[in-house]
């Protein structure tokens, strides 16, 4: 049996991905996974399989040049057979009840997704896949060379469960799996700001002090990303006691705008936040 290596695209984290693909004029066939479902509309933002056929190098230069949107999936089977399972995961439910797209295509929600599982339950999760290489997920202040987890079929018994409804340890990893990239977020927003507060940080110290400031917001009860983003912003700014510094900014203003004491905090830090920097 033949071996074959594909690989998987996220189509909103790689856009015109099918345009530059073709344009590469190598040997390929690419199965948009939206097409035929009732998202074809946007069949070039969902998860994109590509093969690359006789002759073809695209795969090597994806793995090195498309390494933020691509996953490499390695299996004995065709193509079709590769996207008919993948196309299980299109659309998943939780034990909220709720149904929703899945972004399986993301490197970073592959990685914890499939982290999420014990070995025994790979065979139903992979299927027809012998071995799905991942790149392990690195923040943006991280200098430490970039590396491939693969996670292997390990070819047991299936345990015939549902694979598209995300229990509890999986609805976890999608939940750090956006902690990741929100922390990304917020440090590529500060490092453009003049006052750049990781100008002399450690990678250690960068993560520490996002960690602790992030876990602050959310122990004043922000829960969108939103209130938080804007508390991380002032924190930088004002340092990590912003809010109780009796002469502080903050305070200051809310004794001269009592009217907003009675709002929820994250309102009032937003009212202030935006009068603050004119926004």
């Amino acid at each position: 049996m033949s071996h074959y290596t594909y690989a998987l695209i996220d189509g909103v984290l790689h856009q015109n991905a099918i345009k530059e693909l073709y344009k590469s004029k190598q040997p390929i066939q690419v199965i948009p996974l939206y097409m035929g479902t009732r998202f074809e509309a946007n069949h070039d933002l969902g998860p994109i399989l590509v093969a690359a056929l006789e002759g073809s190098t695209l795969i090597d230069t994806l793995k090195d040049t498309w390494t933020e949107s691509v996953t490499l999936i390695h299996s004995d089977h065709y193509l079709r057979e590769v996207a008919t399972h993948l196309s299980q995961f299109i659309t998943v439910t939780d034990e909220t009840g709720s149904n929703a797209l899945f972004r399986f295509a993301d490197p970073v929600v592959t990685w914890y997704w499939l982290n999420s599982y014990e070995q025994n339950a790979l065979p139903d999760i992979l299927g027809p896949i012998a071995a799905w290489q991942i790149q392990r997920p690195k923040a943006d202040w991280q200098t430490e060379q970039a590396q491939w987890d693969t996670y292997t079929n390990p070819n047991t018994a299936p345990l015939q469960f549902k694979i598209n409804y995300l229990n509890e340890p999986q609805t976890k990893a999608l939940d750090e799996a956006a902690d990741f990239r929100f922390k990304n977020q917020q440090y590529n927003l500060l490092i453009e700001k003049a006052n750049n507060p990781f100008q002399d940080k450690t990678e250690q110290q960068i993560t520490d002090w996002l960690d602790q400031v992030i876990t602050e917001a959310e122990t004043n009860h922000l829960n969108t990303e939103r209130g938080i983003g804007i508390w991380v912003d002032l924190a930088a700014d004002y340092g990590q006691d912003f809010l109780t510094q009796p002469q502080g900014e903050y305070q200051t203003w809310l004794a001269e705008n009592l009217q907003h004491k009675p709002l929820p905090l994250e309102v009032k830090l937003e009212t202030y936040y935006k009068q603050l920097y004119n926004i």
